[in-house]
């Protein structure tokens, strides 16, 4: 081991001691070992975690939809899980085409926000959305959930 390389092994283990909820859920998960979500079909794909100060964790991504059609791959998704690991809830973004959650934000006020790309040209923007329609495939969007994982506004 480089003496470079022991600082950052320090830093994962550290960080894994902070968050042993979060380590003991995503680690496994990662592995493939549990699912998240055992009601939905294999095939979760999880691109970001955050966490509040009151230990939750959200978690986003994108997951394969029961009753896909042909050019629907996959679902976004954002879910917020308590501290003890009970699922608060799981919002689905989603159109016909694929859809990917990549990044998420969270606000002061309990709000999330979520990033992510779509090949859906009925992606479920809002009526104040900045581009309502999609303009050609694999666009980006952005969307801003409610504290309690409602959609708010999505473009």
């Amino acid at each position: 081991m480089s003496k470079h390389s022991a600082p950052l092994l320090a830093r994962r283990r550290v960080s894994a001691m902070c968050y042993p909820l979060l380590a003991s859920l995503i680690i496994p998960a990662i592995a493939g070992d549990v699912s998240l979500f055992p009601s939905l079909p294999a095939g979760t794909i999880l691109t970001a975690i955050q966490t509040d100060s009151a230990g939750n964790i959200y978690i986003a991504g994108a997951l394969v939809p029961s009753n896909a059609k042909p050019g629907n791959i996959y679902d976004a998704f954002v879910a917020k899980l308590s501290a003890d690991g009970s699922q608060v809830y799981k919002t689905v973004l989603a159109g016909s085409g694929s859809d990917y959650a990549t990044a998420i934000a969270l606000a002061a006020d309990g709000s999330v926000y979520v990033a992510g790309f779509t090949s859906s040209q009925d992606f479920p923007a809002t009526s104040n959305a900045l581009q309502p329609k999609l303009g050609s495939a694999n666009q980006a969007f952005v969307a801003k959930l409610s504290p309690g994982g409602q959609i708010q506004s999505a473009t």
